[in-house]
């Protein structure tokens, strides 16, 4: 198995015409690029206001985005789960198909497509990071939930409990702390988008 990952990297180095030459004086090209083009750093332009108000933007467009977003993706995780969904005919397919929808197309693309239909400014923008939010927490949510424990939802159905107050008290109890983590990842990917 050795001698065959070996002779495929081998084949995949040639054909691929990847100079592996080149690679020794990498860290020293690298080292050099940095001493010479970023340094010293140029400290006033992170300053001015213009850079300033760029990145408060970024901020406020992102946490919106999240918060959106997730807003979204709570209930949309709740029907794609398989073992939690309250029709899984109906509700099941098209929750998975919204967040697959919107995982499918980049948030690049998303941005050029909503930019195109409403115009410049912050507006696309925002709902691009939504859509990606959409996807991204959503599919991470529900799969989450499909990964509870069943003991503490039969108990809770065992005592007449409706759909909604199973998802409140015996799956969300069981969840809240890996979807708080992938909210903070979220609004992470999404400040970096």
């Amino acid at each position: 198995a050795v001698l065959a990952t070996l002779a495929f990297i081998a084949y995949a180095l040639d054909y691929l015409k990847i100079e592996v030459d080149r690679l020794p004086g990498l860290l020293g090209r690298v080292w050099e690029t940095l001493s010479t083009r970023y340094y010293p750093p140029n400290v006033g332009h992170v300053l001015q206001p213009d850079y300033l108000r760029s990145v408060v933007e970024t901020l406020q467009m992102s946490y919106l985005a999240t918060v959106v977003g997730l807003a979204i993706a709570v209930p949309l995780a709740w029907f794609a789960s398989f073992n939690m969904t309250p029709s899984r005919r109906f509700a099941y397919p098209i929750a998975r198909l919204v967040i697959m929808g919107a995982r499918s197309v980049h948030e690049m693309i998303w941005t050029i497509l909503l930019v195109a239909i409403l115009g410049f400014g912050m507006l696309p923008g925002a709902i691009a990071l939504t859509l990606y939010c959409i996807g991204f927490a959503g599919k991470l949510f529900s799969e989450a939930v499909e990964a509870i424990e069943p003991g503490q939802v039969e108990a809770i159905r065992a005592t007449g409990a409706n759909n909604t107050q199973v998802f409140v008290y015996a799956v969300l109890p069981q969840v809240r702390v890996a979807w708080t983590g992938i909210s903070i990842y979220t609004w992470d990917v999404l400040f970096r988008a």
